[in-house]
């Protein structure tokens, strides 16, 4: 269901991008799994929409004209039980290799957990 769930968001992002040298990648490691979309925005500067998912949670985020650093991703859902990741996030789009650390944080009560993943994306195209 994450897959779908990922496939269908990269694809149908990736139809609405005027620009044709956008990419998406894809990659989990059986915990977690993320999906990046880099892009075109304006005149000449670049985005990239990171979306995690973690269980049923959706978290997105967005970098702007870097392919790493600190993000914050938030739950697409926003409310008490609402998740939400801090940390850093590495994208190699040579090697498609994606680097994930941080702490994703659990609703009220809870330690949260930390994240500390690295994984080959794979290539999405529509």
């Amino acid at each position: 269901m994450q897959t779908l769930l990922i496939v269908l968001l990269c694809l149908f992002t990736a139809a609405a991008a005027p620009a044709r040298d956008s990419l998406c990648l894809f990659g989990d490691d059986g915990k977690i799994a993320v999906a990046v979309f880099e892009h075109r925005i304006g005149a000449g500067d670049r985005a990239t929409e990171i979306t995690l998912i973690y269980g049923g949670y959706v978290l997105r985020g967005r970098l702007k004209d870097v392919d790493a650093g600190p993000v914050t991703l938030k739950d697409v859902t926003p409310g008490p039980n609402a998740y939400s990741f801090s940390g850093r996030i590495s994208i190699d789009f040579a090697t498609r290799r994606i680097t994930l650390k941080g702490r994703l944080k659990t609703p009220p009560g809870n330690d949260g957990i930390e994240i500390d993943a690295s994984f080959e994306g794979r290539e999405l195209r529509s």
